[in-house]
């Protein structure tokens, strides 16, 4: 079973993604996709546009392409699109071949960066199933950040990717007062493996215009 919170949802209601069923576990803000991004009189919206990737055809897309299509608001115009970029899902195990006990998952958020053009898509992947030739359940995630300056189709992208951990926070921080936010957070939780119950969380700083790694420090949370 395929199962895609509200915004992948309605991105693929809009773009036709490879998916399956979709539920809206809870509710994203759209308000960072509306405004006037391309310098001309008149709003926009950005769309993100996700395509799921199925080499194999077994039914788990192994990677998506993102790019923004930005729309003459409150119409259908397409006025120009910003550079796909690429992501690659949790790597489905030899031994889960039961299309039945297989879950996937993708969570998202979006920002914009105050003041400006650039907007940011996080997203967390999660994939559950059921390995049979090692009879266990296995659970893998990975997350990964998308952002583009959307004011034109030569707008700058950058992508930043972790393998093997969710996404559990994604905020843009104003350090200095000045009502722009020049630091992006993101924190990531994994369970500690080395005997100890418990969990550790990894913080990440990156610079908001170009994803620049500032800062990654691992943390424990809860022992």
């Amino acid at each position: 079973m395929n199962k895609l919170k509200l915004m992948s949802a309605l991105v693929c209601g809009i773009c036709g993604c490879i998916t399956g069923g979709a539920y809206a576990d809870n509710f994203t803000s759209f308000a960072p996709l509306v405004g006037n991004f391309d310098g001309v009189a008149g709003l926009e919206t950005a769309v993100p546009n996700i395509v799921n990737y199925d080499a194999n055809v077994d039914g788990y897309p192994e990677s998506y392409g993102i790019r923004f299509d930005v729309y003459a608001a409150g119409t259908k115009t397409l006025k120009y699109s910003t550079a796909w970029r690429y992501f690659d899902r949790p790597a489905l195990p030899a031994g889960c071949t039961d299309p039945s006990n297989m879950f996937w998952d993708t969570s998202a958020k979006v920002l914009r960066r105050t003041g400006t053009t650039r907007i940011h898509f996080g997203g967390s992947e999660y994939l559950g199933c059921w390995d049979g030739v090692n009879a266990k359940y296995v659970e893998l995630d990975n997350s990964g950040i998308y952002s583009a300056d959307v004011s034109s189709s030569a707008g700058t992208t950058w992508v930043y990717k972790l393998v093997g951990y969710q996404m559990d926070g994604f905020e843009g921080i104003d350090t200095d007062g000045d009502g722009v936010n020049d630091t992006l957070l993101v924190s990531h939780g994994y369970d500690v493996t080395s005997g100890i119950d418990g969990e550790n969380i990894y913080i990440v700083t990156l610079n908001p215009a170009t994803g620049a790694f500032l800062s990654g420090v691992t943390y424990p949370f809860k022992r």
